[in-house]
């Protein structure tokens, strides 16, 4: 396998065009990044259309709920899922083309709310149905992440990490 070098990251601040009187200072940033072929391939496990096996390969989503992401933040977080599912499910609900063999979803607040699926439907619904409540504590996020990975490990496998926040 080819090693990967450091990536470049460029790191864009705008301000958020549809934001609410309460929200009118929030700014958004976006990363880009330029990657080659063979490292979009060995991050996303996707070459030429044809999706790698997925056998042992699990997506942690850590979603803040906290009060802080109230209004645009949250809703910009609950779109960006519900596009992320549109993306790593596959279109014809044949579970083994799906970029992961699990998606594990976490709202967390003062706590932490874990969820696990390979369906699209249950993802979607499930990132429909949650809202802002209570304060933030990351604590129980890294103990879910810590047994998870236990219960789940195993030769080959492999866990994407991503936390949506606002810190």
């Amino acid at each position: 396998m080819e090693m990967m070098k450091p990536l470049d990251f460029g790191v864009e601040y705008f301000e958020v065009a549809d934001a609410s009187a309460e929200d009118e200072k929030l700014l958004c940033a976006q990363v880009e990044t330029e990657l080659t072929k063979t490292q979009y391939e060995e991050i996303t496990g996707i070459t030429q259309a044809v999706i790698k096996s997925n056998k042992g390969k699990h997506l942690m989503l850590f979603n803040d709920q906290s009060g802080s992401m109230h209004g645009t933040p949250f809703e910009t977080l609950k779109k960006a899922c519900l596009d992320l599912g549109e993306v790593i499910f596959s279109a014809d609900g044949d579970k083994t083309q799906n970029v992961f063999e699990k998606v594990h979803t976490i709202f967390y607040n003062h706590d932490a709310h874990p969820t696990m699926t390979d369906d699209k439907a249950a993802y979607l619904q499930h990132i429909k149905n949650n809202y802002v409540t209570g304060g933030t504590d990351f604590c129980p996020c890294f103990d879910v992440l810590a047994k998870t990975v236990k219960e789940h490990a195993q030769e080959g496998s492999e866990f994407v990490v991503m936390f949506f926040t606002d810190g």
